[in-house]
Order: C-alpha cells, then structure tokens, then sequence
C-alpha cells in the first residue's frame, strides 16, 4: 500500500489495497456495511437511512482504528497506518455531508406536510381511528424520522384487530383516553408514549414507552402481529424502549419476503430437523437457535449481576454490624434478617442455576424435553422474579442506610431479559 494512497469506503478496495499478512477482516465488514448504507442514504434522502448511515461510518472509523491496533506493526505497516489513519478526515466529511442532507430532507418533509395542509390538520379523535390517517401518520413518520405521540390498544386474541393511534399534537395521555373510551381496552391492554422510526432498520418501528404508561402482556409479540396484518403499514418489527431506558429488541425473523410472500418453510416444515417445530406449533428450529444466542448472553448478564448482588449483600451486612453493634437489642434481630435473605436468595438461586443449566444442555432437536426444561426454568424464573420484585428486605437495603448498592432493579432487569430469551 501506497503512503499516499486515499482510503475508500469499499470493501473492493480495501481487499485489493491491504497487504495480505494482514486480515482486517472487521473493517472488511464495516465498509461492506458502510458501502450499502451510503448507497441507501442517497438514493432515499429519508432521516431513518441517513441515521443508519451514520452509525455505520463511525463503525468503520472504530474498524480501522481496531485493525491499527490489534494486527498491523509500527515499523512493517507504517504505510498501512498512515493510510487507516486517514479514515477519521474521510468519515468526518462524510458525516458532515450526510447532516447537511438530512437537514434538507426534513425541510422538504414539514415543507411537504405544509403544502398538504398537514401541520394545520385538526386531529379530532374521529379521524385519529380512520386507517387512512394512520397510513399517512406513518408516512410522516418515516419521512421525518420526527417521534409521533401514540397510544396502543392491543386485542389479544385478534392481534390484527388491534388499534394504533398516532398524533404530532398534545400529550400521548390524550390517546390513552381516546382507547380507553371506546370500551374494547382495559387499561392493562393500553399502552402509550412517544413512536419513532428506528435508525438501524426502517422496517423497525420503536415504542418508547411514557413514564406512566404500563407495559402491556405480550406487548411486542401482538404488535409485531398487529403490523405485519397490513401491508399498509410499512413497518415489520416493532422494537420496545422500557421506562428506565431498557431496551427490548425484536429478533424475531420476518417471515414474508420482499413481494410479500410465504417463505418456504413458513406454513410447511422445512426440514427434518425443523418438523417436530412445525408439528407441535413451537417456534421453528432457526427461531430457537437466536433465542438459545440470546439466552446465553442473558443469563451471562445475570451470573454477572447475581454475583454483583452477593458482593452488595456483604456490603449491607458491615454496615449492619458497624450500625447495631453496640445496640443489644437490635443487632441480632437486623443479623436475622439479613441471614434469612442470604438463605432464600441462596436457595433460589441453586435452583434455578440447575433449571437453567438443564434448558440450555437440552439440544433443540429434543422438542419434549425442551418444552419441559423450558417450563420448569420459566417456573422459577417467575417464582425468583415474584420474590425480588415482593421483598421488602430488598427495599430495605436498597434504600442505601446501611451501604451505598442498589440490588433490586438490577436483578429484575436481568431476569426480565433472561424470561425473554426461554423458548
């Protein structure tokens, strides 16, 4: 490679150029990557692809910088760093150009929406039910990449019967009440906030839930149904941001191609392996498989955080002890409790470390025992969930008297991710 070589976002010039004792294969990755955003970015002009372009020129920045630092030698690939080096001037202009177009595609949007006399448009509720005022909602949507107030009213046996309310104006409380006042939701079936297109995937929608909303049972899995009824829609996925920033991901592959139609192996068993799925009506074998991938970071993300708990609990007990030691009275009664949650926690915790060890050991061809495995980790799972989420003790320690730890949110996070991820 050539010192005063210009860098490119292309893979093909990347394999052509680097030198061949050195693989760069996540840069490799990240301009292929790069390569097909830029190439989305201009020809839609649309915030969503713009965003998504963005993050993946940063992506090839980080790329380089890893390839510098990890494979490439100061003194043999002096050349090869000084050009890799040039990637941050290269993605900085690129970023700067693609704001720049940003800008002006959301200028032409609202200038679009004006002309339409859509900024003006009054949103009485009569027309926030109409299909063809969600359609066009959506449409701005996209357009913008601006959030949207909603409200979600999701009709559990008939997901597609479901009712999507979207509004630029006023409070998603506003939406809240209009559900609510048809009287085919229940407040537990309601859910509202802020909607937005998400930057990654424009067949995403994502729901930031509002602070006070609830989050309603199977919310994502009715939704995701709920979208995918009305090809109208656009959108495909539906991605879910918690209260407290967590945020739940829909893996769940799409099942239609790009005209819309079946894929093999969608109503019909695809394969041996994949036939005691289809017979049973469990999730197919490929659906499994990204559960298990996921499953296996998230119980990594609980040892991590049940280990975090125990370091916490000892934390609490010195503090205990500094706090009651010259009280006779109080200090065994407080060194009682904490030895009763130390126990409990113990307890549960070896259960379901088995119940855990036994489902992930099961191999998906093993569609019995799977489910067996699966409803006895959910079994505890849920038992586990009840008491954290139930204990007072944890209350207790979390209020930060005895020791500055914070126990509970942590571990109901971990095991909600954990809940997610059993097949």
């Amino acid at each position: 490679m050539k010192p005063n070589a210009k860098p490119e976002i292309s893979k093909k010039w990347w394999t052509s150029e680097k030198p061949a004792d050195v693989k760069g294969a996540d840069l490799e990755k990240a301009l292929a990557n790069a390569e097909k955003a830029l190439a989305d970015a201009d020809k839609k002009k649309e915030p969503a692809a713009i965003d998504a372009c963005l993050t993946a020129l940063k992506d090839v920045e980080s790329a380089a910088d890893k390839t510098i630092k990890k494979e490439c030698d100061k003194k043999k690939h002096k050349d090869v760093i000084g050009v890799l080096e040039k990637y941050a001037a290269l993605v900085k202009s690129e970023s700067s150009r693609l704001e720049d177009l940003k800008k002006k595609a959301a200028k032409g949007a609202a200038a679009a929406a004006e002309a339409n006399g859509e900024e003006d448009e009054e949103e009485d509720e009569g027309k926030l039910f109409e299909p063809d005022y969600l359609h066009k909602m959506l449409k701005i949507l996209r357009s913008t990449g601006k959030e949207l107030n909603f409200g979600f009213g999701l009709d559990s046996k008939n997901p597609a019967g479901s009712k999507l309310l979207l509004a630029r104006k006023g409070k998603p409380e506003k939406l809240f009440k209009a559900l609510k006042q048809t009287g085919n939701f229940s407040n537990r079936l309601i859910c509202f906030g802020t909607a937005v297109p998400d930057a990654q995937d424009g067949k995403t929608l994502v729901f930031k839930l509002a602070e006070n909303a609830g989050e309603p049972p199977q919310i994502q899995k009715l939704g995701r149904q709920f979208l995918r009824s009305d090809k109208g829609l656009k959108f495909r996925k539906l991605k879910l941001v918690l209260p407290g920033g967590q945020t739940l991901e829909d893996t769940e592959p799409d099942t239609e191609d790009e005209n819309g139609a079946p894929q093999a192996g969608n109503t019909q068993p695809a394969a041996a392996g994949a036939g005691a799925a289809a017979t049973t009506g469990a999730p197919s074998i490929e659906v499994q498989e990204n559960l298990r991938k996921e499953f296996k970071q998230a119980r990594a993300k609980w040892v991590a955080t049940r280990k975090k708990a125990d370091q916490d609990i000892e934390a609490v007990k010195d503090g205990v002890r500094d706090h009651y030691l010259t009280d006779p009275v109080q200090f065994p009664i407080a060194m009682k409790k904490i030895k009763e949650l130390d126990e409990i926690m113990d307890n549960l915790n070896d259960d379901l470390r088995d119940a855990l060890d036994a489902y992930v050991s099961t191999p998906l061809k093993q569609q019995d025992r799977l489910r067996e495995t699966a409803d006895n980790a959910r079994k505890l799972l849920e038992k586990f969930t009840k008491y954290v989420e139930t204990s007072q003790l944890l209350d207790a320690v979390d209020a930060k008297e005895f020791a500055n730890v914070e126990i509970k949110a942590p571990m109901m996070t971990a095991m909600r991710d954990l809940a997610r991820t059993i097949a």
